[in-house]
């Protein structure tokens, strides 16, 4: 009796407590990020290039002169999730059945009690478990290759890689875990609870199974897209896609060359016709003789010179040839 006095008296330790509620704080981060990620990776429905847009401004595109974005910035939300994520696993942990044993109890109590929110929970540590190896290998992936993001080479990742059976365990997990976490952080802190907390109860769990359909309908929709392309793209594994400004550089690239290749053959085919270009000096300066009326007298003047010079010898040479007869 006094020992159990002497308990009583004792303070409890609110350690516990506190990180219960960094657990919920990490899992409410977690889920949010999820809602957003597939929302961003669902873009590939609407075309490679929604999501090249979307891939593109992730990596701070807008910020780049270039428009190739920075794929470092990748790596650092990847390495803060990633953070986040270990740490929110590891609190998770300690509320797991550590042996089979405790699985068997827990197992029996579910049976008996055959309430909806136990077999929630139950749904969470599966799930939990088995994204504890999968998700770590997506976010590795992440963080050992930022700049593998795009229409290309994600499809790539997923096809040639044989990674898609991953993904679609990811997906499934991810979408569960997260939603049903969602909805039971709302019921656990009474966020959303209003006047009526059974209607508001019922209300919530609408909710979640819509969102939870929503999110598997759009996230198998773009696994089947990636899938597709990457199927397509399987005999140019790795080729990045080249977006529409991105090609307009090259084209501006290709014409900037087509002027030098321009410039150097014209400078062969002047090459080739210079003695024509020689030539034609000569003949401007005989034109230009023909046209001038001065020149011209001079010219006959200098034909009759020597025509008289000529004619002086030959009858310098008559005698000669006399004297001789």
């Amino acid at each position: 009796m006094d020992s159990y006095s002497i308990e009583s008296h004792k303070k409890k330790s609110r350690f516990p407590a506190r990180l219960d509620f960094l657990q919920s704080a990490t899992g409410l981060v977690l889920g949010v990020f999820v809602w957003v990620h597939l929302l961003f990776d669902s873009s590939i429905i609407l075309g490679k290039g929604a999501y090249h847009f979307v891939s593109k401004n992730l990596e701070l595109a807008f910020l780049s002169e270039t428009g190739h974005g920075f794929p470092i910035a990748v790596f650092f939300a990847a390495l803060i999730i990633f953070t986040i994520f270990i740490i929110h696993a590891l609190l998770g942990v300690r509320k797991f059945p550590i042996s089979w044993k405790q699985h068997r109890i827990l197992r029996d109590q579910m049976q008996m009690l055959d309430h909806s929110e136990t077999s929630l929970w139950y749904v969470q540590v599966v799930t939990g478990f088995l994204m504890f190896f999968v998700g770590s290998v997506h976010l590795y992936t992440m963080l050992t290759n930022p700049a593998g993001i795009g229409p290309y080479l994600s499809a790539d990742r997923i096809v040639s890689g044989n990674m898609w059976p991953l993904y679609l365990v990811l997906l499934v997990c991810v979408v569960l875990h997260g939603n049903i976490g969602l909805y039971r952080l709302c019921m656990k802190w009474g966020w959303f609870a209003g006047k009526d907390a059974r209607k508001s109860r019922q209300t919530l769990q609408k909710l979640k199974n819509r969102v939870i359909v929503f999110y598997l309908t759009i996230g198998v929709l773009a696994l089947l897209v990636f899938t597709v392309i990457g199927i397509n793209h399987r005999d140019k594994v790795g080729e990045r896609y080249m977006g529409h400004a991105m090609a307009a550089e090259g084209t501006q690239d290709l014409e900037e060359s087509q002027p030098v290749e321009s410039a150097q053959e014209m400078e062969a085919a002047e090459v080739v016709e210079a003695p024509d270009a020689v030539e034609a000096p000569e003949a401007i300066e005989e034109a230009e003789v023909a046209e001038d009326p001065d020149v011209l007298e001079e010219a006959e003047a200098a034909e009759e010179a020597e025509d008289l010079e000529a004619a002086e010898a030959l009858e310098e040479t008559q005698p000669v040839e006399q004297s001789h007869e």
